[in-house]
């Protein structure tokens, strides 16, 4: 009957000789993918690197262009308030034009990975606004330099949830309002404090 095991090549001696080694080469490469898949920043890390108080390499326009999915959206007020990946971008651009030291900042550290693909913390935005106008939605008049205004800008604490895709990309922002707030959160919270006029932002 024939065997079912496959037989040992024989070397010259008539002793089997054991199965050949893997390529190290082929081990080496795929060491290197792990290790660099390892090296790159994901979930709560990823998060951390631009909303834990600190701006990173090539700032925040570039941090969004690199890490916001096609299909990212970010809401605020409850989701009354929605702005596309493009509308995002153009508005953290705008107001980087008047809060050039624009910060995410979050006094608790208290990043949380929420179910299999979010991000929870409690954020707290600041900057200092240089008196260039600014406006926080498409057709509201710009806020204009205010005696009142203070230069210093500093939003309520904001309740965060990031949702991330499969790729580790932003696909969601959801900023929300915590009670017990002067009534300052997302970017009309800038604009209210630039001296904005409240009674021409949209009704709820």
């Amino acid at each position: 009957m024939a065997a079912l095991v496959a037989p040992q090549v024989a070397n010259a001696k008539g002793k089997a000789m054991p199965p050949p080694a893997p390529k190290k080469d082929s081990k080496k490469a795929a060491s290197k993918m792990d290790s660099k898949a390892a090296s790159a920043p994901s979930g709560v890390d990823l998060i951390k690197t631009l909303f834990d108080g600190s701006v990173p390499a090539g700032g925040i326009v570039a941090w969004y262009e690199k890490n916001l999915a096609k299909d990212f959206t970010a809401d605020f007020a409850g989701g009354k308030v929605v702005f596309d990946r493009k509308q995002y971008i153009g508005l953290t651009k705008d107001i980087l034009a008047s809060v050039p030291d624009f910060t995410y900042t979050s006094p608790k550290h208290d990043f949380k990975k929420k179910g299999k693909n979010q991000v929870t913390w409690t954020a707290v935005v600041k900057g200092t606004h240089t008196g260039k106008p600014f406006s926080p939605i498409k057709g509201v008049p710009p806020a204009k330099p205010n005696k009142k205004a203070p230069a210093k800008l500093q939003n309520d604490p904001e309740a965060v949830t990031v949702t991330l895709n499969e790729a580790g990309q932003l696909s969601k922002l959801s900023v929300a309002a915590i009670k017990g707030g002067k009534g300052f959160s997302g970017p009309v919270g800038f604009y209210l404090q630039m001296g904005g006029d409240a009674s021409k932002l949209p009704k709820a």
